[in-house]
């Protein structure tokens, strides 16, 4: 009787290897207490818990099984293999404490075809990096391309084109203001630097000055040549004055040919409803370039005075 037991029980093993059906029998912590069937899984000795043989997505999903009270069900589930996890069938069945998992391989075909998926989303997912990683290139490309538009290439500051973007967008925002003052800027004696030290040394003080107007005001512009405008919100003319002085004071540190010429035009609150293109807004630099050019002729005949 125990020979025709154990020929039966040889008889079942075979027939779960050919079959690669796999029964285990644990208990509610997932502890092997019994196990049958396909060789790549009787496996050793050491082998105590359902868990050392699937993978993590599957190791949470049969944590669920196990502690839950449905009493039977299927699903799929991923073993571990020596190349990559493997698709089986996952049926259960629950006595008490303890329930039996049995398990068996997916067909070939399904499993090439989970192979294919899984490749394809792999390609998918390296397509999908590669279109982002070209994305925020793009956008990256695209910022410099707009500061490049915006910007003078020499000194850093914003360019002329940018200073209208600007004027107009306060203009529309003119509630949050009361007053709007443009400050035309030019340098006194520019042309000496170049004729006796080279246009190098007047592009060093070009970006020095730039340096200095940009620590000292809020929004500077480079118009071309020596010519910059500063745009001030809500500052009294004497503020205004007060502050160009100190950079004329800065500035004289960096040279003793240069100095500065400046005149202020304002837009107040009630006029900024008037401007509605460019060339409203030119009147006011005509305006700010007339009390600079008369700011130069001073200058002029006070360094004639001197000589």
């Amino acid at each position: 009787m125990q020979n025709n037991r154990e020929l039966t029980m040889e008889s079942m093993h075979h027939l779960f290897n050919q079959a690669q059906l796999s029964l285990f029998l644990v208990n509610l912590d997932g502890s092997i207490l019994k196990k049958y069937g396909y060789a790549q899984f009787q496996l050793e000795a050491e082998l105590n818990s359902i868990y050392q043989i699937v993978d993590n997505h599957s190791k949470n999903r049969l944590e669920k099984i196990l502690k839950d009270e449905k009493k039977e069900g299927t699903t799929d589930i991923y073993l571990l293999s020596s190349t990559h996890p493997a698709a089986f069938f996952l049926t259960y069945v629950k006595e008490q404490d303890l329930v039996w998992l049995f398990i068996l391989p997916y067909p070939p075909e399904y499993s090439q075809m989970v192979s294919n998926m899984l490749d394809a989303n792999a390609e998918l997912t390296k397509l999908y990096e590669q279109k982002i990683q070209l994305e925020y290139e793009l956008k990256h490309h695209m910022k410099e391309l707009e500061k490049l538009s915006i910007t003078d290439p020499l000194t850093g500051l914003y360019n002329r084109q940018y200073f209208y973007d600007y004027v107009n967008e306060k203009l529309e925002s003119r509630d949050s203001w009361q007053m709007l003052s443009l400050v035309m800027i030019d340098f006194n004696d520019f042309k000496k630097v170049n004729d006796q030290y080279g246009h190098k040394t007047g592009d060093y003080l070009l970006k020095e000055f730039a340096h200095i107007i940009q620590s000292q005001c809020d929004m500077a512009f480079r118009f071309g040549g020596d010519e910059f405008v500063v745009v001030s919100v809500d500052l009294s003319h004497d503020v205004i004055k007060k502050r160009l002085d100190h950079i004329n004071r800065l500035f004289s540190q960096k040279t003793e040919i240069v100095s500065l010429s400046y005149g202020i035009s304002s837009i107040s609150k009630d006029k900024a409803g008037q401007i509605g293109t460019n060339q409203d807004i030119d009147h006011y630099l005509r305006l700010a370039d007339q009390a600079m050019y008369r700011y130069k002729q001073a200058y002029k005949n006070n360094s004639k005075e001197m000589d």
